[in-house]
């Protein structure tokens, strides 16, 4: 037991108690049958006998019963299951302590016989303690919750008269009730619901035990606080002319069915509306005109909730406003060289600074003897037509050389002269001289065979 202490004085013939009431009552009923035997004038216990009606307590880890002895020999018996006492701890003046320390009071209602004896002189004291159930108070604190906050359920536990926490086989069943079908609602388990803001009441009772009583009823406020979201936006860039997307982050917003906030980021004369339906992250577009709008420079805006839909009103508190920043650059530009290979040179493009995606006609002439063969780049970007010596060319959004190339004409092979159906003039005149012996050579023939 914690600070606790039972004082019983035997004097004057009467019992006198001493205590500070703590834990659960327990009734003790007292009756002391006095026996002596034959001692001596100072010997013994001095008071004749006790009586009345004292409390004790279950669960309690020390009792201190005082009486007068004019010995300090006095030993204290326990019976039926009664704990075991530490013995005599101290003596004043023949007053004498003994404590029962160490093991709790039996748990059991039912009657513990008490002696206390003087082996030495053969007297004895004999008292009768009746313990009942004992008092039991539940614990569980208040609870303050968000409307958006997850179901949960109550721990609530029982303390007995100490303000120790009853367990084991007198660990009380409680019955929970009550709530507020439009804030909070509980079952039979002690699950709670969050429905929507304001506050409710829960009930929680327990059963008796064998060892304690009923608690008396412990109720329970439950406070549903709105919902309180929050709207961001980090710092970005953005480039003159060129349409902007910027990201904003929705937290902490109670949102359900058709639920949704509407704001207006704003920055001078731009002003774009956005609406959002669920937390998280969401984009609202800032046009190429609203970025030429704002100009070169940083633009600051504030993002500020306009309006609602649904429930939102009910269940949120209003979104404080946010501010970031958007710095406006001018458009970047990008090197491109134009070159020619061997054989040809370029006859329309000029190498210059371009912005990335602008379409550079480019055009390449052949010297004589070479033809084009194609145009090639070093880092990225895209010709209409590769192929051909005049088209167009894409700008990368990075440096880049383009060149056109060429190459060597090839020369056919040179072939005689023809005539008449096709046959080289050569071998017409070697015909014709064929022939011409021929001929020369019948006649020779014909004349000899005249002759003869």
């Amino acid at each position: 037991m914690r600070g606790r202490e039972r004082q019983y004085v035997a004097q004057r013939g009467e019992f006198e108690m001493k205590s500070t009431p703590k834990l659960l009552t327990i009734l003790l009923a007292v009756s002391i049958a006095l026996a002596l035997a034959p001692t001596s004038a100072n010997a013994g216990i001095s008071a004749p006998g006790w009586g009345g009606n004292h409390t004790f307590y279950i669960g309690e880890y020390s009792e201190t019963i005082k009486f007068t002895t004019s010995l300090i020999a006095i030993r204290p018996e326990i019976t039926q299951d009664m704990p075991s006492p530490t013995g005599i701890v101290g003596v004043n003046s023949g007053l004498v302590d003994i404590i029962f320390r160490g093991t709790a009071l039996p748990g059991t209602p039912g009657p513990y016989t008490v002696t206390l004896r003087d082996p030495g002189d053969n007297v004895s004291e004999n008292f009768t303690m009746i313990i009942a159930p004992g008092p039991q108070a539940i614990v569980q604190p208040d609870i303050t919750k968000t409307v958006s906050d997850a179901p949960f359920q109550l721990t609530p536990y029982s303390t007995n008269g100490d303000g120790d926490t009853i367990s084991g086989v007198d660990t009380p069943t409680f019955i929970y009730g009550g709530g507020n079908p439009a804030v909070a609602t509980i079952n039979v388990f002690g699950n709670v619901t969050i429905i929507g803001p304001g506050s409710a009441i829960f009930t929680i009772d327990s059963f008796a035990t064998s060892s304690y009583l009923a608690a008396p009823q412990k109720v329970v406020n439950i406070t549903v606080n709105k919902a309180d979201p929050t709207i961001s936006a980090n710092n970005d860039t953005a480039v003159l002319g060129v349409a902007k997307a910027v990201t904003a982050t929705l937290a902490g917003a109670y949102l359900a069915g058709a639920d949704s906030i509407t704001f207006t980021a704003t920055s001078g004369a731009v002003s774009v509306p956005v609406t959002a339906a669920a937390n998280g992250s969401f984009s609202f577009l800032l046009s190429a005109a609203d970025i030429n709008t704002l100009g070169l420079g940083p633009h600051t805006f504030t993002i500020s909730q306009t309006s609602t839909a649904g429930n939102v009103a009910t269940n949120n508190n209003a979104v404080t406003n946010a501010s970031f920043t958007l710095v406006v650059n001018a458009v970047p530009t990008y090197a491109l060289s134009i070159q020619s290979g061997v054989g040809g040179s370029i006859t329309t493009g000029t190498s210059s600074n371009y912005v990335a995606g602008t379409t550079i006609n480019i055009a390449a002439n052949a010297n004589s003897g070479y033809t084009f063969s194609r145009w090639t780049t070093t880092n990225g970007g895209t010709f209409a037509n590769a192929n051909s010596a005049n088209t167009t060319f894409t700008m990368p959004g990075n440096a880049t050389t383009i060149t056109a190339s060429f190459v060597q004409a090839v020369r056919p092979p040179s072939t005689p002269p023809k005539t008449g159906d096709g046959f080289p003039l050569w071998q017409l005149l070697a015909m014709m001289g064929m022939c011409l012996i021929g001929l020369g050579f019948l006649g020779y023939k014909m004349r000899r065979q005249r002759r003869a």
